[in-house]
């Protein structure tokens, strides 16, 4: 929904100047730390060793806002996004628009994000765009607008959002390795109006999970990588069925409307996490 977008802008804004007034060293911190690489604690509590840094010359891909410095992962979630890159690169699609990855070591932004913590997180946007210009400048396609793909208040997509739309977030969902897409309530909706009776499209459907804003780019979660204990997953395991129910419903009724003003003041009023005591390490 538009107004619930609207609000995740608005509060990256001011949380930017609320963020500089609180000292946070894993936002100086502009390298990868040597370690192997591993997850370390839950995403919104944790860091990352041994990330990885996603190039803006990958094939495929771009990067939207690389003065953040939020362009590393974990070595699983870098590869994955290499692979759709390539799957995308030399067609008529338009590449991977990459939001923020994490930042070096992970750790807390103290921005709007409160995940993206541990390298498994990726914010990718939606666009609409009928001829991509692979020759124009680089800063002329970081310009390019994620398109709003729902209505304000409404239950419904918009027209922008299509086939193309939902053919990424299919081909996304069905990697063993993702554990959960984060999409606006609205596509959330229009993706069970259409599939629901489906049964072959559950496994996919299952994954994406309706929350806040999201209205023009969806959030990638990885499963914890095995051999790495001291990552959590961060999240309940996702229930039974495609989640086409009362419980999409809910994003719908005053409750909802509720803990929507509540999710924006967290967005407002970023808090330094405790963070697993391994992190120390990282850090240095």
């Amino acid at each position: 929904m538009l107004i619930l977008a609207l609000v995740a802008s608005l509060s990256m804004s001011s949380t930017s100047t609320l963020a500089a007034k609180i000292d946070n060293p894993w936002s100086k911190v502009k390298n990868p730390s040597t370690t192997p690489a591993e997850s370390i604690g839950s995403p919104s509590a944790g860091c990352l060793q041994g990330a990885e840094e996603l190039k803006q010359d990958t094939p495929g891909t771009l990067i939207m806002h690389p003065e953040r410095h939020r362009n590393f992962a974990h070595p699983r979630l870098t590869q994955m996004l290499r692979d759709i890159g390539h799957e995308r690169a030399g067609t008529k699609l338009s590449p991977l628009f990459i939001g923020d990855l994490s930042q070096a070591r992970g750790g807390p932004t103290m921005s709007a994000h409160a995940s993206h913590q541990t390298g498994l997180d990726a914010d990718i946007g939606y666009a609409v765009i009928k001829k991509w210009n692979t020759k124009a400048p680089l800063k002329q396609r970081l310009k390019t607008p994620n398109a709003i793909m729902a209505d304000a208040a409404t239950t419904k997509v918009n027209k922008h959002f299509g086939p193309d739309q939902i053919e990424l977030l299919r081909s996304i969902a069905e990697r063993d390795a993702v554990d959960r897409i984060l999409v606006n309530p609205a596509i959330k909706r229009e993706i069970c109006d259409r599939y629901s009776s489906d049964k072959s499209s559950e496994k996919w459907i299952r994954k994406l999970r309706p929350w806040y804003g999201h209205a023009d780019h969806f959030h990638l979660r990885l499963l914890c990588a095995p051999g790495d204990k001291l990552c959590k997953q961060g999240a309940d395991p996702l229930p039974e069925g495609n989640g086409c129910d009362a419980t999409l419903s809910w994003w719908w009724s005053a409750e909802a409307k509720e803990e929507t003003k509540k999710n924006a003041f967290k967005q407002q009023n970023p808090t330094m996490p405790v963070l697993p005591d391994e992190c120390a390490a990282v850090l240095k």
